[in-house]
């Protein structure tokens, strides 16, 4: 046994001594390799957005900051934008990483792609190397940002003042909405609820799940169903009566924020052809790619009329006076929250880039909660259903009426304000 350990020993030595340089080379080229992927992770990753230069620096795993701002969660993942002749395969030729790339958005002048990586930590070169072709017109990082739904409060008074006071009943003898789209963009929708289960649905697709069935998922997923219960209830003579009831419903059911994901919603909205997109919600930070394809629905939607895209202000109370989110979208309808009285709530957005003020304060609609299905939330959220609601009348009324008409025309039926300067909170 001694002699048998003694040799393998030596043999051991022997061999070390032979293959020694070899194995130095080898642990070498590993410890190379992985100060390299350090190396690659703590490089900011830089891209443009409208003309200036982002720079997001790493804090910890996929988790990177604008310095001093904005936060957001990246994955192995880039948005660009193509020339509109470009191929998939022309784009997968451009760098070895990368992997799957998918089609997001089509217009006139070009196209957007999402592309897989094999790595976060290749983000920052991918992009560098990429910006170099002349297919690629724009690319950037698909982003994580944090959602603001724009609902305050929830009240438990029943009845919806705002249906005489915005004289939409008299408006019910002309039309109820029919003929027209309503694609709702967000957390998801209890279609089967007693006052909605009769609603028109166009077409419907869950963005997390890539399934046609967009009901809630989680216990707080109630956004969308309060949002669809303002414009679509039906009026059955139970619960509430909802503004455009006989309109069309296109739900999308998008509960995160990646740019890939928002792109793609956008699209399906516009291949279900709606005529009105309701977006009670606001995004922290504007990325030129959102913006690009809702101004292709604005311009291009309702056959050269344009789609009615229509946000939430939000319910900071603070100014809007620069382009920090969706509200800076020029031709978007930006909506605020007033009262009975016709005066801003004081937690209303306000400034420059607000179209409009409606009520915003107590409005009764459909909930997901089987205990209590009917609810008051309060918000911008609300009150940008109540106008993408009133726009689809406006529309059902008069198919031919453009997108520079509706704010008017709003203005003119249904008293809606542009600019309430008093601050009020009841």
């Amino acid at each position: 046994m001694i002699t048998t350990n003694f040799f393998l020993i030596n043999t051991l030595k022997r061999y070390l001594f032979i293959y020694r340089p070899l194995i130095l080379v080898v642990l070498l080229n590993i410890v190379s390799a992985f100060g390299f992927a350090l190396s690659l992770s703590a490089i900011p990753i830089s891209f443009s957005n409208y003309g200036q230069t982002i720079i997001l620096e790493k804090i910890k795993d996929n988790d990177y900051q604008i310095k001093n701002s904005h936060r957001f969660r990246l994955t192995n993942r880039i948005v660009v934008k193509t020339t509109l002749t470009t191929t998939k395969q022309q784009i997968r030729n451009l760098h070895p990483s990368l992997l799957k790339v998918t089609e997001l958005y089509r217009m006139e002048k070009g196209a957007y792609f999402v592309i897989d990586i094999n790595s976060v930590n290749e983000i920052a070169e991918v992009i560098k190397q990429l910006s170099k072709s002349t297919i690629i017109l724009q690319i950037q990082p698909d982003l994580l940002q944090k959602t603001v739904r724009n609902s305050h409060l929830r009240n438990k008074d029943n009845k919806n003042h705002y249906i005489s006071k915005l004289n939409i009943d008299h408006f019910w003898e002309k039309t109820k909405g029919k003929g027209v789209k309503i694609a709702i963009i967000d957390d998801g929708f209890d279609l089967g609820h007693e006052d909605l289960q009769s609603t028109k649905t166009d077409f419907s697709y869950d963005i997390e799940t890539m399934t046609l069935e967009v009901s809630p998922k989680t216990k707080i997923d109630n956004h969308g169903t309060q949002v669809m219960g303002i414009i679509f209830a039906q009026h059955n003579e139970i619960g509430t009566d909802g503004i455009a009831p006989e309109s069309s419903l296109i739900a999308i059911r998008h509960t995160d924020t990646w740019t890939s994901k928002t792109i793609l919603s956008f699209y399906l909205a516009k291949l279900a052809k709606a005529d009105v997109i309701n977006c009670s919600w606001l995004l922290p930070f504007l990325l030129e790619p959102v913006e690009t394809v809702v101004n292709d629905l604005i311009r291009t939607g309702r056959s050269g009329k344009g789609t009615a895209v229509i946000f939430a202000a939000g319910n900071q109370g603070k100014p809007l006076n620069d382009k920090q989110n969706e509200t800076g979208i020029e031709d978007a309808i930006i909506v605020g929250s007033s009262n009975l009285s016709n005066q801003r709530l004081q937690f209303s957005n306000y400034g420059k880039y607000v179209n409009v003020y409606t009520l915003g304060l107590k409005i009764w609609t459909t909930s997901v909660v089987k205990t209590r299905p009917y609810v008051q939330f309060s918000g911008t959220s609300a009150s940008a259903a109540i106008i993408s609601g009133l726009v689809a009348l406006l529309i059902a009324d008069n198919k031919e009426l453009v997108l520079k008409d509706i704010v008017p025309t709003l203005k003119h039926y249904f008293k809606i304000l542009e600019s309430p300067t008093i601050f009020q909170n009841r």
